[in-house]
């Protein structure tokens, strides 16, 4: 499962009656809004910050550098980025779950494996709610992961490395598929077989 490879963790909502600052701080927010610029998310002129005395209270929901973000409300549930050098030390919202402290895997790794899982369906059942779709991140967690060998893992980063389109969803699907056929199979099996997830 997912939580065997990774440590899964929430984002935090602003406290009550605290507000973005309109000055640039050390503390830019990570918003779902924020997240549509590709596989890495770095720092732009769009986002918010937040002071030190917010920040005091919410502390404790930062991303690093190479963590995993999910957007995990509305109809972008299941978003993903990476998040990059920029956004360091960046707090991160309630309405995204941040996934780091990989274990036999890595980032680029998993966000490949990610939007395999979603261009072939396979987020479709970790969904509820009708009006309002959520992501909850018990069922994140309990997401089947398949690990490669070191030698397909090492083609996988060479093969990552060597493609400039890398980024684009169907570049995500085929390379994945390319690599580690195998991998890919075994896969399917357990998207399309029933799913036990909490509704």
């Amino acid at each position: 499962m997912l939580s065997d490879v990774c440590q899964i963790r929430g984002g935090k909502r602003l406290p009550a009656e605290c507000e973005f600052v309109s000055d640039i701080t050390s503390h830019p927010y990570v918003r779902i809004r924020d997240m549509y610029q590709g596989k890495y998310l770095e720092l732009t002129e769009d986002f918010e910050y937040i002071g030190e005395d917010v920040f005091a209270y919410i502390r404790n929901y930062t991303v690093a550098s190479g963590d995993v973000i999910i957007a995990i409300v509305g109809i972008t549930s299941g978003e993903i980025a990476i998040i990059g050098e920029t956004l360091d030390g960046a707090n991160l919202t309630e309405n995204c779950v941040k996934l780091t402290n990989y274990n036999g895997i890595t980032a680029e790794y998993l966000y490949c494996y990610w939007q395999y899982l979603r261009k072939n369906g396979g987020i479709d059942p970790l969904l509820v709610g009708a009006a309002q779709p959520k992501l909850p991140m018990y069922n994140i967690q309990s997401v089947p992961v398949i690990i490669p060998d070191d030698a397909t893992m090492d083609n996988y980063h060479l093969s990552v490395a060597s493609r400039q389109s890398y980024p684009l969803l169907p570049d995500s699907f085929q390379l994945f598929r390319a690599v580690s056929p195998s991998a890919a199979q075994v896969l399917l099996t357990y998207i399309y077989r029933p799913m036990k997830y909490h509704l």
